[in-house]
């Protein structure tokens, strides 16, 4: 399993709970611009739409070296799950406050994967928090490596 992109800012912006995995239909010009790790999803998400769930604003550019209408960069893209999974997951973003946020797309051998997780908006003070500690820990880091020097 390689790592062809990952959103970063889910983790700081949103409390990640349960997940999934899903495959993702692309087309040719997408797998090849995928595979060249060429994507963003820092503002991408999942929405339901006609029966189906759809991968929203993820950034994948046309592959250098081919044609100006390869695809555009922030289609919709559908995600295939099955129907259990959609059900189970309309009824948990009809709750206030609950999205469903994109934390990473990686390939398999052959599949093309994103990882699809429940996300709750984080507060201000829980921004600052994780800050914090974020800091702290690298300031712990610091101390503890000049004590062994």
């Amino acid at each position: 399993m390689t790592v062809l992109a990952r959103n970063k800012k889910a983790s700081f912006n949103y409390f990640l709970e349960d997940g999934t995995e899903a495959g993702l239909v692309l087309l040719g010009s997408e797998v090849k611009a995928l595979r060249a790790r060429t994507c963003s999803l820092v503002d991408a998400f999942v929405c339901y739409e006609k029966g189906r769930m759809v991968l929203r604003n993820a950034h994948i550019p046309a592959p250098t070296g081919t044609h100006t209408k390869a695809h555009e960069p922030r289609r919709d893209r559908p995600i295939l799950l099955k129907e259990r999974e959609i059900r189970k997951f309309l009824g948990l973003i009809q709750r206030e406050g609950v999205t469903l946020a994109v934390t990473e797309i990686y390939a398999s051998k052959k599949w093309i994967k994103v990882k699809v997780c429940v996300a709750r908006g984080k507060k201000k003070h829980d921004k600052r928090a994780a800050i914090k500690e974020r800091e702290w820990g690298r300031e712990k880091q610091r101390v503890l490596a000049d004590k062994l020097r």
